[in-house]
């Protein structure tokens, strides 16, 4: 059941109507929320933007399962194949069969994006959507303006400060989480980088070691041949004084 329009937070609302009578609303609720939410026969489409953290992000299967968790319906969820729509216009999207009391099965889609709409640029993310689901559910989607449905996606806005606004809920907390598995993931890829240049300065040491070690080798080597050549040629010299002494005293006897 729709809340009264009073009931619900809107703080700068502001509606207009673009891409064939789509009803828009930009603004933020009273706790600072900033959304975009889009109503066009919303039993069959819904469109929003939650942004408790820019930088955020969560299990968005859970995240729409709990926004539209209520007792009187039963729905099956699905990631949508609406991602031709360029970064950062849309984030996830989710098709909904809902069936309520009265079993009548209706089809919402749900979009959470990643990023604020101004409002001259939600004409023409709308005008893109619009020809994304028309192509996906030709037979299932109406886009026959009606005002007062309106007021339901307002509801689901609401449902979204209810639920999450605050620095100790669920949403904040599941943030947190995930801050600190990234600063923890950072820290993992720091350290893993230290080892990395500390194995890489090892290397470069064990190289320059190996450098040395050769340089060293060469050296004796030339040393060893030095030597070798220079015991050569004393065995030289000898050889030649001794034929020398043996010739001079042989012709000493001749004579």
């Amino acid at each position: 059941m729709a809340l009264p329009t009073s009931e619900i937070p809107q703080a700068e609302p502001a509606t207009l109507a673009v891409a064939e009578q789509v009803q828009i609303q930009v603004g933020k609720d009273s706790t600072g929320i900033k959304y975009v939410a889009v109503a066009q026969d919303v039993d069959r489409f819904i469109f929003a933007r939650y942004d408790c953290d820019p930088e955020g992000h969560m299990d968005y299967d859970s995240f729409v399962l709990q926004i539209l968790g209520a007792p009187d319906y039963r729905h099956q969820t699905t990631a949508g194949s609406l991602y031709s729509l360029p970064k950062p216009d849309i984030d996830r999207t989710f098709h909904m069969l809902l069936q309520e009391e009265d079993s009548e099965i209706r089809l919402v889609y749900f979009a959470i994006t990643n990023c604020s709409f101004p409002p001259f640029s939600t004409g023409e993310f709308l005008r893109k959507l619009r020809r994304e689901v028309d192509m996906e559910f030709p037979a299932m989607v109406n886009w026959k303006s009606n005002d007062e449905k309106t007021e339901e996606c307002n509801l689901l806005i609401k449902k979204l400060v209810d639920k999450y606004a605050g620095t100790s809920d669920p949403f904040t907390q599941a943030l947190k989480n995930v801050k600190e598995i990234e600063k923890a993931t950072e820290e993992a890829k720091e350290n893993l980088n230290n080892v990395i240049k500390k194995a890489d300065l090892s290397l470069q040491i064990t190289e320059k070691q190996k450098a040395k070690a050769m340089e060293f080798d060469k050296i004796v080597l030339d040393l060893r041949r030095s030597e070798f050549r220079k015991q050569c040629w004393r065995k030289i010299i000898f050889s030649l004084i001794a034929i020398g002494v043996v010739a001079l005293i042989v012709a000493l006897i001749v004579s």
